[in-house]
């Protein structure tokens, strides 16, 4: 292919924007390979820009990859921060919007949940989004934090949820809403709340 002609395909943009189309062909990529198959080339060429481009952004493949991942953390956040309400509600509403970013972000999802193995810095990114996951947890559900088996619980609690949402994202066997509900069953079968309504 021409220089002109790959110069014909890229537009010039903003940069924050131009950052976030790189970010976002980055999670695509990084959630449907392993991440030594993904090259600077092939996410510059998805996000229509040039390597240089992505060089000067972002460093390197692993300081974008752990770019992907915090962006992928906090479009997480601000989808399960549930509103005031009761718990059994605040549950609902926090697993819904789990499911919802999942589903409609799965390669970021992916690249996510499984970016633990990848080095020490993004181990920490997940653990810290599994951390949050299970504040959220503690607070929507009023748990005593002066007992650890609450914490232990939620700890495992998100780790099963992981693993049976990755699973659904790739074998679909059940509707969504039924995940949701199973998500909920499983964590009120280990961590009952007092009032349930």
């Amino acid at each position: 292919m021409s220089r002109t002609r790959v110069n014909a395909t890229r537009r010039r943009l903003p940069v924050a924007q131009r950052r976030d189309e790189i970010v976002a062909a980055a999670q695509r990529l990084f959630g449907t390979r392993p991440t030594e198959d993904v090259t600077i080339e092939a996410i510059a060429a998805a996000a229509g820009a040039s390597r240089a481009l992505v060089y000067r952004y972002f460093g390197g493949k692993q300081q974008l990859y752990l770019h992907a991942l915090l962006a992928a953390v906090d479009d997480l956040a601000r989808v399960i921060e549930p509103p005031p309400g009761p718990p059994l509600s605040r549950l609902r509403f926090a697993v819904s919007g789990y499911l919802d970013f999942a589903e409609r972000h799965a390669h970021g999802y992916v690249a996510l949940v499984r970016g633990a193995t990848h080095s020490a810095e993004a181990a920490e990114i997940v653990d810290r989004t599994r951390e949050l996951i299970a504040e959220l947890a503690f607070e929507g559900l009023e748990l005593d934090r002066s007992q650890p088996r609450p914490r232990l619980l939620l700890v495992g609690w998100v780790a099963a949820a992981e693993a049976m949402t990755l699973h659904w994202l790739e074998h679909r066997e059940i509707a969504r809403d039924d995940l949701a509900k199973l998500l909920i069953e499983n964590l009120l079968a280990v961590l009952p709340l007092p009032d349930q309504g």
